[in-house]
């Protein structure tokens, strides 16, 4: 994102240049990590993002009805933890790349052609366009490849289970939700009594005072 720089250089650069980036402004509570410790936590980042995205898709193919977005998220963090085993923890990180058209592309096109569109602009052989996946690649990073029309078809034919799966995994979602939203009524409705109880004890209070008044006078 950085215009003066600009998108291409070399890998080494790059990194040497966040490793630089992140001691000078790390928080008190951070410690100083070399090149390849961020090198590897971006690894570890980009992958679990990569395997939210791919919930969050299948959510957002699924077409759930009277859901939101906020829903919708939170379809595809049940879904990451019943597939991978673990939380998704990288909101804050998914948040800042989301809305990022570079990012937006790379994700939304191909491997292959952002490799031959990557091979068609790089002038050297050293050189790195930040837009394109051959940062990943120098750098041992790994993006899940787009199967094939064939596999996709035997996989489309043989799916119907998984399409059964992750309805009753949207339909489970959608009890839990409505579970939840009776649980709040009946909380408001137990706290509306209360009140309401409340109120009714103090307006007989206060008739009692205004008894006794009027008898003393």
């Amino acid at each position: 994102m950085d215009a003066v720089q600009g998108t291409y250089q070399k890998s080494k650069t790059f990194w040497s240049r966040i490793t630089t980036t992140y001691n000078e402004t790390r928080g008190p509570n951070h410690n100083e990590r070399i090149e390849r410790s961020l090198n590897s936590r971006w690894q570890a980042i980009q992958l679990a993002i990569n395997k939210f995205m791919g919930s969050l898709t299948q959510v957002e193919a699924a077409r759930p009805s009277g859901t939101n977005e906020i829903d919708k998220i939170q379809m595809a963090k049940e879904m990451y933890h019943q597939l991978h085993k673990s939380h998704f923890q990288f909101d804050h990180c998914w948040n800042m790349l989301r809305h990022q058209s570079k990012w937006t592309m790379q994700m939304g096109q191909p491997s292959s052609k952002r490799k031959q569109s990557a091979s068609c602009s790089i002038s050297t052989p050293d050189a790195i366009n930040l837009d394109e996946d051959d940062i990943s690649i120098s750098t041992s990073i790994k993006l899940e490849r787009p199967i094939g029309r064939k596999t996709e078809k035997e996989r489309r034919k043989k799916g119907k289970g998984d399409l059964n799966e992750l309805s009753d995994v949207i339909g489970k979602l959608k009890i839990n939700k409505k579970k939840e939203h009776d649980e709040r009524m009946a909380l408001a409705e137990v706290d509306r009594i209360r009140d309401e109880k409340e109120w009714q004890d103090h307006l007989l209070i206060q008739n009692e005072k205004l008894q006794v008044e009027k008898v003393r006078a």
